[in-house]
């Protein structure tokens, strides 16, 4: 009805037609006007010819009428839908927008608005609102909702398992795991609950427990591949290298030509002793998709079967993948000193490689 459009949208289909861009779930209303104001421009008869394809006796018109567009129309989120758009364009393309304090420019907490939260806190809003921010990875904002429902529901297993992976995801593992021990006293048996624990007790660097828990998800899931990993990383952490090979091994038998357990395989090898077997390994590692630390171990491994030109190279290759930094080769190569003398590479000898190695990556530059 307005001044500008008078005339614009009359004639056969016209009141259709408006019916129409008004319902439209689609456009906002700027757009609404800025396509009716188009109209105006399109010669009469080309637009008269538009409007009468919009003529109630229209059967198409008629059902999406019915079906569609009234019902949208008169909805709730239509309606909200609609105001938040047309206020988004005013605070983001007003011409004096800059006079006006813009609410979208950070972020706002609805039940902290002191109007809305009355509106908002009964359980059933609590947990709708927090559901929506924990799928959309707001997970501070979820963790408030979450622990404000804790209060009210002491036995809902999920509730705590959102708690802990909402401190998960903040890096709090302490609280995580308090959040995991609840829901695991609540549903002892849920795999999910066991193998977040296993985690936030390898994240607090306490393998021993970890371990505990990743032996009990194994007795409910006995071929998944990530908790066999996890027990190998698990003994690793430990130094029992022997045992962390039998859960490489049977990663490896589980899936292999994915490769997963190629890198924990060699490097475990090699500190038992089994030089060849490491070998083979990195070998399979290079001829795949090799980074800067496979060719540094696969150095260490050759350096210990005495192969010293291959062992310069795989170790110059490995400098040359991280961007040439032979000061961070050097610190790498002092803290793992340690595991080449106990492979048996006397500790003389490791000046001299280095002397051949920096002296042929100078003279190469």
């Amino acid at each position: 009805d307005h001044t500008a459009l008078s005339g614009v949208l009359s004639g056969k289909g016209g009141d259709t037609f408006k019916k129409m861009i008004s319902a439209s779930a689609l456009l906002c209303n700027s757009d609404k006007y800025s396509f009716c104001l188009s109209l105006a421009q399109v010669p009469e008869s080309q637009r008269d010819l538009m409007m009468g394809q919009f003529s109630a006796e229209n059967a198409a018109v008629q059902e999406m009428e019915k079906e569609e567009l009234m019902k949208k129309e008169i909805s709730r989120e239509n309606i909200s839908n609609r105001y938040i758009q047309d206020l988004y364009r005013f605070f983001k393309l007003y011409i004096r927008r800059t006079e006006f304090t813009d609410p979208f420019a950070g972020h706002i907490n609805l039940l902290h608005v002191s109007v809305l939260n009355p509106l908002l806190s009964d359980s059933d809003s609590l947990r709708l609102i927090g559901e929506y921010y924990f799928r959309r990875g707001y997970y501070a904002e979820a963790l408030e909702l979450f622990e404000r429902l804790s209060a009210a529901y002491h036995s809902d297993s999920e509730i705590y398992q959102k708690i802990g992976f909402c401190y998960q995801k903040k890096g709090d593992y302490a609280n995580a795991l308090e959040a995991f021990l609840k829901a695991e006293i609540i549903s002892p048996d849920n795999f999910w609950t066991i193998r977040r624990i296993a985690t936030c007790y390898r994240n607090m660097k306490k393998p021993e427990m970890a371990l505990s828990y990743y032996h009990r998800a194994e007795k409910i899931q006995p071929e998944n591949l990530s908790v066999q990993m996890n027990i190998g990383h698990c003994y690793v952490e430990q130094k029992d290298y022997e045992e962390a090979l039998k859960y490489y091994f049977k990663v490896d038998y589980l899936d292999p030509e994915g490769g997963k357990a190629w890198r924990p395989i060699a490097w475990c090898s090699f500190l038992v002793g089994k030089k060849e077997q490491a070998q083979r390994y990195y070998e399979k590692i290079l001829d795949d998709k090799p980074v800067s630390l496979d060719y540094f171990n696969a150095g260490h491994v050759e350096f210990s079967l005495g192969h010293i030109r291959k062992a310069i190279d795989y170790y110059r290759r490995s400098i040359e993948l991280d961007n040439g930094d032979s000061a961070k080769f050097l610190s790498n190569f002092k803290q793992d000193a340690p595991d080449l003398i106990s492979s048996g590479i006397a500790a003389s000898d490791m000046p001299i490689l280095l002397d051949q190695l920096m002296y042929g990556i100078t003279d190469s530059l």
